[in-house]
């Protein structure tokens, strides 16, 4: 398996996945998926703590979480943040201005406009979880769909991203000089599809989400993905700008909200 390329026993399963979800629902909430490993705590908490109601987007947090215990993991981010944590324990639906926390030793899947749980498959620990929620991520919510690629040991999320990206919706990547582990920021990056970007200014999941929000509501209005004029170099310019002043990078999320080339 490369890190772009599923092994035998992921495609499996996420065959399995897909073949429960419907297809995109044409739902206009943006969900924002946010997966990462090892290091990837510090980079939440920083764009958590940007992110205000109303924000316009769901969140779901895929980290590689140990099964052999319980994690505190939603109740370390609900400090850091003003909108609603939960733990998945059983199937919920997404609303906005909610982030949603994986279980360990599990997988999270994303059903009809609702989060389902599956146990993760044999000998894969945890390495493929955030492949998996952004690969069905891609069907149910299409250009409504945000994958962030953080912090992490190995590959996982490379593969998600493809999918995101061939159904319309925005990829974005931990900037690996700024991560505590650059392997999965640096895979995603690889693949050419995604902008790095820095998580140390909390000022950024603010812009980011309400850049990415706008976009995803254009999109309905317009009957067509923004990316189709936007693309890359436009989200590379927001990044650019995100160690400006804020005035400048919410007038330039605007303007991505508007759909004007930057």
């Amino acid at each position: 398996m490369s890190a772009t390329t599923p092994a035998a026993a992921e495609e499996q399963f996420a065959q399995a996945l897909r073949a429960e979800s419907p297809g995109a629902t044409g739902s206009p909430l943006p969900v924002v998926g946010l997966g990462g490993s090892a290091g990837a705590i510090p980079a939440l908490e920083a764009f958590l703590a940007g992110v205000a109601a109303p924000s316009g987007a769901a969140y779901v947090v895929v980290l590689h979480l140990s099964p052999s215990h319980e994690s505190s993991l939603a109740e370390l981010l609900q400090k850091r943040t003003t909108l609603r944590v939960v733990q998945v324990r059983e199937p919920m639906a997404v609303e906005p201005d909610t982030v949603y926390v994986i279980p360990p030793g599990h997988a999270l899947a994303m059903v009809d406009g609702r989060l389902d749980l599956h146990e993760l498959p044999t000998g894969e620990p945890g390495r493929v979880a955030v492949d998996l929620f952004f690969r069905t991520l891609a069907e149910t919510h299409g250009p409504h769909a945000i994958a962030v690629v953080l912090s992490g040991h190995d590959a996982d999320g490379a593969i998600g991203i493809k999918r995101i990206k061939e159904r319309g919706g925005l990829a974005i990547a931990q900037d690996p000089a700024d991560a505590a582990h650059a392997a999965m920021p640096r895979a995603a990056i690889a693949t050419g599809l995604v902008a790095a970007l820095k998580m140390g200014d909390n000022t950024i999941g603010m812009l980011i989400t309400r850049a990415l929000a706008e976009m995803s509501r254009f999109a309905d209005k317009m009957g067509s993905n923004p990316l189709t004029f936007l693309g890359l170099a436009g989200v590379g310019d927001l990044v650019t700008t995100c160690t400006s002043p804020l005035s400048r990078n919410y007038r330039v999320g605007l303007m991505i909200g508007q759909g004007k080339t930057l």
